[in-house]
């Protein structure tokens, strides 16, 4: 019998090792996406910094807004919390980088990401099966495909996973722990609270596992399971050996407080963006969510309590901001074990492959094996200023402080991703889009570099037509999606004199970008009325008209546009008579 066996249970193991290499490298290719996340070139430039002068920044070297405090709210943590917060990855993150530049950070996040979603594949498995592995998977590699991770909350990431699995081994009420575990979990820990903020949500799941570990031996608690409760502890407590100690703590509890950073995406309730955007739009979380309230509700009694308090702790914190979808993918492993479908019932195959087609079919997925940063930087702009040197000061687009901070060192930015002094990222955006130029002459701006179209919603940025008509600014640079303007100062008049662009040019690019916008946004009346005005300051009235008609068929009450209508249609019978 030994003889029939043994050949083909060896083929059968060498075709599910091979199955699971190409699940991997499959993975890995579709997680090689680009560099998008701006917040990856100041964690760089910051990790080059603090090797370069080995020591942790006091005061920001990278803007001309910023020094060592808030000049606002000089009780502000916030600017040293964000200086020194993240140095330990910020340094990986450059040695990374200073070895195999933007390609060697594109194969740290696809290694990472695609380890991840195989790790919860296969620990799903072993709790539950391949079905239920399959669509766990799934679930967690099309929720990586929305996150653009090349910055410290990758490391995060990990480290929840793993911290998982320790927690499980420490837990764990047949077994003493062993001591690679007692000595690994604190190390990881204060590697981790050097690394990033996210550290507190490790000490979250450290508490429910604790709490939980407390409550499943009330009846039976010896000196061991006093010995892990210490453990589980000190783990906690090793995280204080950090720069910023506290404030890292209450800079994360109470981050809602301020109106900036209750605007940032990340930040934002996951149930108030599923009611803005729609239940497609955050398919994976929502499937995930429903998975997650299932099993909890089916297996109450079944859980042990410290799988029910971190499960029920994470799924809270997921609810609360958008920030912590990703870790309730993260923790499917244990929902797995309590899932109250079963693999054996005859529907189980032709389910989990409809939700894993439908899942698929639904994501809008990266494109891969692109190991560069995204072409939505203004790679050609940057170089425009770096070759020409227009005089400073700079104000830039937020998002791309950053990046250019990294690419064009020899410019201090206005702002960046960091959002070091919260009051400058309010101005910032009152001069993009609320049409308020102060804080050009008040902070001396002599360049601006912004998008053409806002890069989240698609949206013209007002600043551009606002800019065009005013004397004492000139468009000196042009891209697919940016623009540099200088002022008319005599710093830069050799510049304006070689490089500027005609205002009738610049006027048909934005008609041009208008009309994109208004693809997305057909009603935007604001969209219709500008582009009405540059169509009439080209000499295209036929068009002018026509996006009259359509701004007065969105707004019928509006005085402007019934005598706009009317003065372009006295216009149009001069110049005819003409």
């Amino acid at each position: 019998m030994v003889v029939h066996t043994v050949a083909p249970m060896k083929l059968k193991w060498i075709f599910q090792c091979l199955g699971l290499i190409f699940l991997f490298a499959a993975l890995f290719v579709l997680n090689s996406f680009s560099i998008s996340d701006g917040d990856y070139f100041w964690h760089v430039n910051t990790g080059q910094w603090i090797w370069e002068h080995r020591v942790l920044p006091v005061s920001d070297p990278f803007s001309f807004t910023v020094t060592d405090s808030n000049p606002f709210r000089p009780e502000s943590g916030r600017v040293q919390f964000i200086l020194q917060q993240y140095w330990l990855a910020q340094l990986a993150l450059y040695s990374l980088w200073s070895w195999g530049g933007e390609a060697s950070i594109v194969v740290l996040r696809a290694l990472i990401h695609s380890g991840l979603i195989f790790a919860v594949f296969w620990c799903s498995w072993r709790r539950a099966g391949i079905y239920c592995a399959l669509i766990f998977a799934a679930l967690t590699f099309c929720q990586f495909q929305t996150i653009p991770n090349e910055r410290p909350q990758l490391f995060t990431c990990l480290f929840v996973f793993l911290l998982v699995i320790l927690l499980e081994k420490v837990t764990d009420r047949s077994r003493p722990v062993p001591g690679a575990i007692i000595v690994g979990l604190p190390v990881m820990m204060l590697l981790w609270a050097n690394m990033h903020g996210g550290y507190i949500l490790g000490l979250c799941v450290i508490t429910a596992y604790t709490v939980g570990f407390c409550l499943e031996r009330s009846k039976s608690f010896d000196s061991a399971s006093g010995k892990k409760i210490l453990l589980l502890i000190g783990s906690g407590v090793i995280t204080m050996a950090n720069p910023v100690g506290l404030t890292t703590l209450f800079s994360e509890l109470f981050a809602t407080q301020s109106n900036y950073l209750s605007g940032v995406q990340e930040n934002v309730s996951s149930v108030k963006l599923i009611l803005s955007g729609g239940i497609m739009s955050h398919l994976p979380y929502v499937v995930m969510l429903l998975l997650t309230i299932v099993t909890l509700i089916n297996a109450f009694k079944q859980m042990r309590a410290t799988h029910l308090l971190a499960v029920g702790g994470v799924l809270v914190l997921s609810l609360l901001a958008f920030r912590y979808q990703i870790f309730l993918f993260l923790l499917a492993p244990l929902v797995a074990t309590y899932l109250p479908f079963s693999q054996k019932k005859l529907w189980a195959v032709p389910v989990a492959a409809l939700l894993i087609v439908f899942l698929l079919t639904n994501t809008k997925f990266q494109k891969p094996s692109v190991f560069a940063a995204s072409p939505e930087f203004p790679a050609a702009a940057i170089e425009f200023v770096r070759t020409t040197q227009p005089s400073q000061n700079l104000f830039n687009y937020y998002d791309w402080g950053g990046y250019l901070a990294f690419k064009a060192p020899e410019y201090k930015v206005f702002v960046d991703g960091r959002g070091l002094v919260e009051e400058f990222v309010t101005k910032h955006g009152e001069v993009l889009y609320e049409e308020k130029l102060s804080a050009l002459d008040d902070y001396t701006i002599n360049t601006t570099i912004f998008p053409i179209h806002n890069l989240a919603t698609g949206k013209v940025i007002p600043l551009a037509v606002m800019l065009m008509y005013d004397p004492d600014w000139k468009a000196v640079f042009m891209g697919r999606n940016s623009l540099v303007f200088v002022r008319n100062v005599p710093e830069n008049k050799a510049i304006i004199s070689t490089y500027a662009i005609h205002q009738d040019d610049l006027a048909r690019a934005l008609v041009d970008a208008y009309d994109r916008m208004l693809v997305l946004y057909p009603a935007h009346y604001r969209a219709l009325v500008t582009k009405a005005q540059l169509q009439e300051n080209i000499g295209d009235l036929t068009g002018a008209m026509h996006s009259l008609k359509r701004a007065q068929a969105v707004n019928p009450e509006s005085l402007y546009v019934r005598e706009a209508i009317q003065r372009l249609m006295r216009k149009s019978v001069r110049l005819g008579s003409g």
